[in-house]
């Protein structure tokens, strides 16, 4: 993220792969990564796939939940939770089932 303050104040940008984490970690299938530290005020921010700068769209695939402690790496990443495929489905039944 070059030129990009980190601050939580600001949108940047970041274009990769996401990372399972060790599977000697514990709860390691909770979570996935990215290689890079977005910083402080990150937390909440949106992971996006299929973006279209065109149209301002795409999918949200996780929010920057940061770094997970001990005995996960302490620095270089930063964590989400993993997301079902039909996680935001059933969110959206109970809702309208509330």
């Amino acid at each position: 993220m070059p030129n990009c303050p980190k601050d939580g104040e600001h949108l940047c940008s970041w274009q990769g792969n996401t990372f399972d984490f060790d599977q000697n970690l514990p709860n390691h299938e909770l979570y996935r990564g990215i290689p890079i530290d977005v910083g402080g005020g990150s937390s909440g921010g949106p992971w996006i796939r299929d973006y279209d700068p065109n149209t301002n769209t795409g999918v949200i695939d996780g929010v920057s939940h940061g770094l997970l402690p001990s005995p996960y790496p302490s620095q270089g990443y930063t964590a989400t939770w993993r997301w079902r495929n039909d996680d935001f489905s059933e969110l959206l039944k109970y809702a309208e089932d509330f």
